[in-house]
């Protein structure tokens, strides 16, 4: 017996150092707004109420999170919930994505939960303000006050200044419904967004709704559907040193319908992998850039501001802007931001301002440009970025609606700073329907003193002779087309879908003129077609627009992915070739 007593000992002890005794403790529990008081074990599913022996159970939210384990399931009961400011404390993190170290928040199965923040807090710090908040959690540049391993799946979050504001590591946000989040300003900050997090790192969000998250009656820059505020290392001169327990690196956004905001996904500060003049050749941070893609975000001012190093922003869709080394009101002295690759895009304009812009800033460039790694006697702007088989489309007249623009703003008439452009690489994109009469400005604001290549305005045909001579890459080709038929319809997933056969001239087609090499650095091929959807396997398209926007759908959901997401092969009822002139013109 004694033995038998020593041998179960042992075996705890080693279940405690294997990592797994959280997995004997796991529970699920239950939140129920329809109970006036908790129960501890005596909870009926059925009945919603202390009256069973389903589990505990508790009447909110911060209640339920307050006395939860790490590994547990926390099912909130279908019905609204008006609550702010719930606090995920540091004593619920978990450890790691294996069965009972990590922690999930989400609707009862087949039922659907609101949070509602609406008139709670309202005259509280910003922070208190968000629906879910670690407020210790600002700390930018801090490896502190994380909260990790928690999955957010399958519920409502309306009503605050922020919905989710937490600094995230290892965190999942899935098929979420995340909306008209952002209050008045008042006289706090302009911080608003649906989820804003800290120097996040491996985090996801996928398969979410997410809608007018932005502030009344003017909105901000810092109103964003996601936001993303950096570590601060820049500052002046050679800048900080770089902690990566403490930046922004592996998140993926992926998947999501993003309706709305002033900047629908931002990266608030530059997020540099080093110091200021560290060289941009040099490949140890390449696979810590986050990953962008598959996103359709319409209505916003501007659909993408990205500024890490590495990034890759790749198969979205949208109407607006996507911005690489997006910076307002830049004063010149930060450091550039490297290595983004921005590839198989496709922006249809509905408003003004270019489709894709890199380093055009509002505010211009300091002519002491103190942060280039190759700076000198004479300051040098030098871009390490990669534009390839992207759609730009529906550009309009407007001042400086050109589908493609970079580092726009430099002082004009002066060659101080002047421009290196070996390392701009633009290949395989298609300007469609542009009403514009440049499709590319590049370089110093309103300056006409120049010529050839170094003049502002430039059309499709010289900008490949200027990239060509610039890179020397003599197959250095984009095309601009204003002959019907590119895209399949006006409506739906249509709009999107390309005619595979529409010819760019000779026997070039839109289905096969992509790169199609090997990715600049990362190990992939790049497409064969130019823009967002591959012909091949477009049906997450429509189920981002029917289903992703669908609360019955985001209800119905479980742990695992869609069945439409690329790589499944799916092809959705869009033919492959316009049959009829209808299709696109409606008559």
């Amino acid at each position: 017996m004694i033995q038998k007593k020593k041998w179960r000992i042992a075996f705890i002890m080693a279940l405690f150092h294997m990592g797994i005794t959280s997995n004997l403790l796991a529970a699920t529990i239950y939140i129920d707004n329809k109970l006036d008081v908790s129960c501890s074990g005596s909870y009926s599913v059925g009945a919603r109420a202390c009256n069973g022996s389903d589990g505990a159970a508790y009447n909110t939210i911060q209640e339920a999170i307050n006395n939860c384990s790490v590994g547990d399931v926390i099912y909130m009961r279908g019905g609204t919930y008006n609550e702010i400011a719930i606090d995920i404390p540091e004593s619920k993190n978990g450890s790691a994505w294996t069965s009972g170290n990590y922690t999930t928040l989400g609707s009862y199965p087949g039922e659907w939960a609101i949070v509602d923040g609406a008139g709670l807090n309202t005259n509280a710090k910003w922070y208190f303000q968000a629906i879910f908040t670690h407020p210790t959690g600002y700390g930018t540049g801090e490896s502190n006050n994380y909260t990790a391993y928690w999955v957010f799946e399958r519920f409502e979050v309306t009503g605050g200044r922020v919905g989710f504001f937490l600094k995230a590591d290892n965190i999942k946000w899935r098929y979420m419904y995340i909306h008209d989040n952002g209050r008045s300003r008042g006289v706090t900050d302009t911080l608003v967004a649906g989820i804003l997090s800290v120097c996040p790192r491996y985090s996801t969000i996928e398969y979410c709704y997410f809608k007018d998250n932005i502030q009344s009656p003017v909105s901000d820059m810092n109103n964003s559907n996601i936001l993303f505020d950096s570590d601060y290392k820049d500052g002046v001169g050679n800048g900080n040193a770089f902690n990566i327990n403490a930046a922004t690196h592996h998140n993926v956004v992926r998947y999501n319908y993003l309706v709305g905001s002033r900047i629908s996904i931002r990266q608030k500060e530059q997020q540099r992998f080093g110091y200021n003049d560290r060289n941009p050749n040099e490949m140890t941070y390449k696979e810590f850039g986050d990953k962008w893609h598959h996103n359709i975000i319409l209505d916003a001012s501007e659909s993408i501001g990205a500024s890490q190093d590495f990034i890759q922003i790749y198969n979205n869709i949208t109407d607006s802007t996507i911005n690489f080394g997006r910076r307002s009101g830049s004063t010149g002295d930060i450091p550039q931001i490297y290595n983004g690759v921005i590839y198989n895009n496709t922006v249809k304009r509905d408003a003004t301002d270019s489709s894709y812009g890199s380093y055009t800033t509002s505010g211009g460039y300091d002519p002491d440009f103190n942060n280039y790694y190759d700076n000198g006697a004479q300051k040098i702007i030098h871009e390490h970025v990669w534009f390839l088989n992207n759609i730009a489309a529906n550009n309009s007249s407007s001042y400086h609606d050109e589908p493609f623009s970079f580092h726009w703003n430099i002082p004009e008439n002066s060659n101080m700073p002047s421009q290196n452009n070996a390392n701009l690489i633009v290949k395989n994109n298609l300007i469609y329907n542009n009403k514009n009469k440049n499709e590319f400005v590049i370089g110093h604001n309103n300056d006409s003193s120049y010529s050839g290549c170094d003049y502002q305005y430039q059309t499709v045909p010289s900008i490949n002779s200027c990239f060509s001579a610039w890179t020397g890459d003599a197959q250095v080709i984009n095309w601009s087309s204003s002959m019907f038929g590119l895209f399949m319809g006006s409506t739906g997933s249509a709009q999107y879908a390309i005619n595979t056969d529409f010819s760019l001239g000779g026997t070039k087609l839109a289905g096969t003129v992509g790169i199609g090499i090997s990715h600049p650095y990362l190990s992939k091929v790049m497409p064969i077609y130019v823009g967002a959807v591959s012909p091949n396997d477009n049906f997450w398209v429509e189920s981002i627009l029917q289903n992703v926007s669908s609360i019955a759908w985001l209800k119905e959901q479980g742990d695992g992915d869609p069945s439409w997401i690329e790589g499944s092969g799916q092809v959705s009822s869009v033919p492959s070739k316009i049959q009829d002139f209808q299709i696109e013109t409606g008559q």
